[in-house]
């Protein structure tokens, strides 16, 4: 390992620009893994410490570092779940500050591994700058695993996309699978409508209004909810 933990001795550091992620890295080690073995650390262990000392470079410098891109590229497509995350985290939030980096996770959403892939779509919150993030969903919605789609129309719901909405009305049409169809109907009606309206299967006389990330419980039904304007109702309980 280059630097380790000598680096995180005294004070936090801080980058943050107007419209961009703000980067705040602690002082204290705590971003880096302890040694499983300290005189024979994993592999793993030394890979998060190689991240966080390239993250830690180019906080300092607020430049990216001559093997940045490919070491977040190498860390993206690792065997270990948490470490992909992290290293797709990293990607994510310095895309804002770096334009050579925005191509890589569109680059890496089209891996020929499906855990590749979902590690992008998972860890696109906050998202890239555009074009990449509706680029990144489009190809996410029509990935051929059905998690990765699942994925994908979840981060559109949590993070209001509706650039995407006719990506959205194709997949639905194609879609095979129920489970991720109705996903699908829920998402297109709260981007369109505000919120969707989904009958109660053992109450005749309740129903759940999905709206934004949330949903609430009304006591009607579903041909009073067509008739009710239920965003009065769902504005009414966040006064």
């Amino acid at each position: 390992m280059a630097k380790s933990w000598d680096n995180w001795k005294g004070a936090g550091i801080r980058w943050h620009e107007p419209g961009k992620p703000d980067i705040y890295l602690l002082g204290d080690r705590s971003e880096y893994w302890k040694q499983d073995d300290p005189t024979d650390p994993s592999k793993i262990v030394i890979a998060q410490h190689q991240l966080m000392d390239e993250v830690y470079a180019i906080v300092q410098d607020q430049t990216l570092q001559p093997n940045s891109i490919a070491l977040f590229r190498s860390g993206i497509q690792h065997e270990d779940e948490t470490l992909r995350s992290n290293h797709v985290i990293w990607t994510r939030v310095f895309s804002h500050y770096f334009e050579e980096l925005k191509p890589l996770l569109l680059e890496l959403v089209s891996h020929h591994k499906a855990k590749v892939r979902l590690s992008i779509i998972q860890g696109l919150d906050p998202l890239p700058p555009e074009p990449e993030t509706t680029n990144i969903l489009s190809a996410g919605l029509i990935d051929k695993s059905k998690k990765v789609r699942s994925f994908t129309v979840q981060q559109i719901r949590q993070n209001d996309q509706k650039q995407v909405l006719p990506n959205l009305s194709n997949l639905l049409e194609k879609e095979q699978d129920p489970d991720l169809s109705n996903q699908l109907k829920t998402v297109i009606s709260i981007l369109t409508k505000g919120y969707f309206v989904e009958p109660d299967p053992y109450d005749p006389l309740m129903c759940t209004v999905h709206h934004g990330t949330k949903y609430e419980r009304f006591d009607m039904s579903i041909a009073e909810a067509a008739s009710e304007n239920i965003q009065e109702r769902l504005n009414a309980l966040t006064k």
